[in-house]
């Protein structure tokens, strides 16, 4: 992965680090901040989405017989992270959209540990990314 997709995967975490506080929080409960939390979230999705489909065309770009070199094998994880980071994010975001519909304070407590979980563990997959 070159370093602008680094960086950008970065920018990412830091953005899911502050969504994360917020879920922690409960100033999701705001209804501003649920907006701007949500929109974060759904551009985060996005530009990773984009950086998959570069990573992939870099990928299909590596001769075969190099694929199963460092770099291969690098990006072929890259790929894999940031696929699951998709798979958990979209949870996340269909969370959050059912938030406000959320009443209970027990059921609210179950979906904030939900979506805390997911967000740990998606940092944690893209981290791997940056190293």
């Amino acid at each position: 992965m070159n370093k602008i997709r680094k960086r950008f995967i970065n920018e990412i975490n830091e953005t899911l680090l502050t969504l994360k506080v917020d879920v922690e929080e409960d100033y999701i409960s705001k209804d501003y901040m649920w907006d701007i939390d949500l929109k974060s979230l759904t551009k985060s999705i996005e530009t990773i989405k984009e950086i998959l489909l570069e990573e992939q065309d870099a990928y299909d770009n590596i001769p075969v017989s190099l694929r199963t070199s460092a770099r291969g094998d690098d990006s072929a994880h890259a790929i894999m992270c940031m696929s699951d980071a998709i798979k958990e994010l979209q949870k996340v975001n269909e969370l959050l959209l059912q938030w406000p519909n959320t009443s209970l304070k027990r059921k609210r407590t179950s979906v904030r540990k939900q979506m805390i979980e997911l967000i740990e563990s998606t940092t944690e997959g893209l981290q791997e990314i940056l190293y």
